[in-house]
């Protein structure tokens, strides 16, 4: 019987190290994946990063247009919920997502920050 007692204590221990290994992975892919595809965008002006943390400020937007708010409407109607913070976007995943998930997310974050910013500008122009 100590043996299993054991042997559950050390299963709990190889699975904790498992998932805080695969914790920093996925923040080293958040990083990788949201400075490629986002912060090549021109609207974009910083994006940062706190862990699985991240900050998509854009620019060149009167405060009027709420593109923060607009950009989180893109996005909503694409499948993702993320969050502005006036004309910052805000994503903060789950560490239980999966890498197919992750890129989806950050795939919508960027087309929603793109719709946002086209629609926004024609409204600005009108």
């Amino acid at each position: 019987m100590p043996g299993r007692a054991l042997r559950r204590r050390v299963d709990a221990a190889v699975e904790a190290v498992t998932f805080v290994v695969g914790s920093r992975r996925k923040k080293e892919r958040v990083g990788r994946l949201l400075l490629e595809p986002v912060a090549e965008l021109p609207m974009v002006s910083e994006v940062r990063r706190r862990g699985f943390m991240v900050g998509i400020e854009l620019e060149g937007f009167p405060i009027e247009t709420r593109i923060g708010h607009r950009v989180t409407l893109e996005a909503r109607a694409r499948g993702a919920i993320i969050r502005p913070l006036g004309d910052t976007v805000v994503l903060m995943p789950p560490l239980s997502i999966e890498s197919a998930e992750l890129r989806r997310l950050v795939e919508i974050t960027a087309a929603a920050i793109s719709a946002a910013a086209g629609a926004a500008s024609l409204a600005t122009a009108a």
